[in-house]
């Protein structure tokens, strides 16, 4: 356990320290993440801070945690081609210039909730389009003061209850500033918002009160980043009863089920209760996915890599994918409004891989749409104006 923390923890902050150095935001942030779920964490799980399965001991999950992970980090230290990619999608025409606006629309989606709807968390189409009106005022707001940002991430966490869209205003702020003499101690900063922002939303989530104590905090704090624990306890069962798993996806319809969860039951009313990630909690943490009344957790992403490539495809992919974050932070990968969607990508790929890769595509098909629809109604209104 200590060589794996020692390696896994040195390896990772080498790849934090370049993208900080470089200006690599992106990767900064997907770096941070995953070193804190998977380097970080394991100190936690020594502590006795951890959710399914006590990590603090050695076993072979660990090294094939290690082996699974490393391509990300070797990838952005490794030029395989000098090639540039070009995509360039249009940016949003509309911004708000007032932030009252914003919190307007928020603050009716939160009486919506609180007045007996369904949550907008979840998976179908009403979480669907209910994340992609909140996305797009979170992507169209111009963020001049940290309170204007703190204040549409708090009311856009009510509104869906979920931690990645609390996270997502703060990202953006900080990732507009980035390139722009950015001291050391915005890094820190962002470190402490994204790991207060985690803890106090599980705090609301779990509607536990605000007396804590330190042993309190670092449960909270353990919880976030829990998929370090999850994955220990799954490969360990792969290592022992189908090792082959490793090796060869073990179930790629696992992959295609996170897609067909959004399919409405109108069109598909046989479709399955239980699909995607959800399949995995309840094949692999039972005591999880029977106990915790429905709320899931974090599959982790060597999991998915293993079980929908395996190890040897699933390498290559995640090369691939640091690759294509280097670039995109280096400018040859323009994405226009497609940026806020893979800062926002990188919570979820750090806890689960791939999972919820479906729903972000179709929140960015549905956000181009619906700006092209705003487009095309307020065009006639500005010509008037003009005229």
């Amino acid at each position: 356990m200590l060589t794996y923390i020692l390696l896994f923890n040195i390896i990772g902050f080498f790849a934090i320290i370049k993208a900080y150095r470089f200006k690599y935001f992106i990767l900064l942030i997907f770096n941070l993440l995953i070193v804190f779920t998977y380097g970080l964490k394991p100190i936690l799980s020594c502590s006795g801070y951890f959710v399914v399965y006590n990590g603090c001991i050695d076993s072979p999950a660990l090294i094939i945690i290690f082996f699974t992970l490393m391509p990300f980090f070797l990838a952005q230290f490794i030029s395989i081609s000098s090639a540039h990619i070009s995509i360039k999608l249009a940016k949003p025409n509309m911004t708000f210039d007032n932030i009252l606006v914003p919190l307007v629309i928020l603050g009716t989606l939160i009486i919506y909730n609180q007045a007996g709807s369904e949550a907008l968390g979840g998976n179908g189409y009403k979480s669907l389009m209910g994340s992609i009106l909140i996305t797009l005022v979170i992507i169209s707001v111009r963020y001049k003061y940290f309170y204007s940002v703190l204040l549409v991430g708090i009311f856009a966490f009510l509104a869906s209850g979920t931690k990645q869209l609390l996270l997502f205003p703060l990202i953006l702020y900080f990732a507009s500033r980035f390139n722009n003499d950015w001291p050391l101690s915005n890094t820190f900063k962002l470190m402490i918002l994204v790991l207060g922002s985690l803890i106090t939303a599980q705090l609301f989530r779990s509607q536990g009160n605000f007396d804590l104590s330190n042993s309190d905090f670092l449960l909270l704090l353990a919880i976030p980043f829990d998929a370090f624990d999850n994955a220990v306890t799954i490969i360990n069962r792969f290592y022992y009863e189908n090792y082959t798993l490793l090796f060869v996806p073990g179930d790629i319809s696992y992959l295609a089920e996170s897609f067909l969860n959004y399919v409405p039951r109108a069109v598909w009313p046989e479709k399955p209760e239980v699909q995607g990630f959800w399949r995995i909690q309840r094949d692999y943490l039972p005591n999880l996915y029977s106990g915790t009344n429905g709320m899931s957790v974090s599959t982790s992403l060597p999991v998915d890599i293993l079980l929908n490539f395996g190890l040897p495809l699933g390498s290559i992919l995640l090369f691939i994918i640091a690759r294509f974050l280097k670039n995109v932070d280096l400018n040859n990968i323009h994405l226009g409004y497609m940026y806020p969607f893979i800062v926002i990508f990188a919570v979820e790929f750090s806890r689960g891989g791939f999972r919820n890769f479906w729903f972000v595509i179709l929140q960015l098909i549905a956000t181009i749409i619906l700006i092209k629809i705003i487009s095309l109604v307020l065009s006639p209104l500005r010509s008037r104006h003009r005229l």
